[in-house]
């Protein structure tokens, strides 16, 4: 399984600290939405899910009802909000979600923010990293008490 966690590693990579999570603004769930995080976070767990239904015994519903909620929407945003945060002031925030919305974002309007996009995917492969290997082990433990 630490194959499947190199390659979502390699695969957020390509898409260009878990601290407690700042508050979540308008502004900042805007951003969040244009983003897409939720279609990350949907991707990344289908390509679990498909990995673990490959396991013999394959899992019960209780693990990937688990997985799901692991592998989320709200579980990414609290991973990479810190980073988000960190470079992005609220205002530029709201500034940058409305430019993705009216499709009229520019390259600089991220590279002004040098090492956010190489943070961002960081946080992202540690967080699916993450919950590739505490399923993994879940899964191991379920699979020796049968």
């Amino acid at each position: 399984m630490k194959h499947v966690a190199l390659a979502l590693c390699l695969l957020v990579a390509s898409f260009t600290s878990f601290a407690q999570a700042p508050k979540q603004t308008k502004n900042f769930k805007a951003f969040i939405r244009e983003m897409k995080i939720a279609s990350t976070a949907d991707s990344l767990h289908s390509q679990m899910k498909s990995v673990f239904m490959d396991e013999e015994p394959a899992p019960g519903k209780a693990f990937f009802k688990e997985l799901k909620s692991r592998v989320s929407e709200k579980e990414l945003t609290k991973a990479i909000a810190p980073v988000i945060t960190k470079h992005f002031s609220d205002a530029e925030l709201g500034d940058i979600a409305a430019k993705m919305a009216a499709k009229t974002i520019k390259s600089d309007d991220f590279d002004r923010k040098p090492g956010f996009m190489t943070e961002l995917a960081t946080a992202i492969a540690s967080w699916a990293a993450t919950a590739v290997d505490q399923m993994e082990e879940k899964l191991e433990k379920e699979q020796e008490e049968e």
